[in-house]
């Protein structure tokens, strides 16, 4: 399936319209949490729609948001624990 400059700019124009209420709504009916926030998006972007799932399981985007948390934490926790530990 073909991804066109304008579905990205279709995304790109709605990235930062999170609503996190209607995905808080839609993982009632779905009872997922990651198809829930798909769906909303999808409904912003109707253009972009069909293609915001592609290649990106829901196991991917858990685990790199999880990743993404040790991150920061690491960014914090590591320099603190080289002062006390030197």
């Amino acid at each position: 399936m073909p991804i066109t400059d304008d579905q990205i700019s279709d995304m790109e124009a709605h990235i930062y319209e999170i609503d996190f209420a209607k995905a808080a709504a839609e993982e009632k009916l779905t009872r997922h949490d990651v198809m829930a926030h798909v769906h909303v998006f999808a409904a912003l972007c109707p253009k972009a729609a069909p293609i915001i799932h592609l290649g990106a399981t829901s196991c991917y985007v858990g685990d790199n948001t999880v990743s993404d948390k040790l991150l920061a934490v690491i960014g914090v926790v590591l320099p603190i624990w080289l002062v006390l530990n030197l």
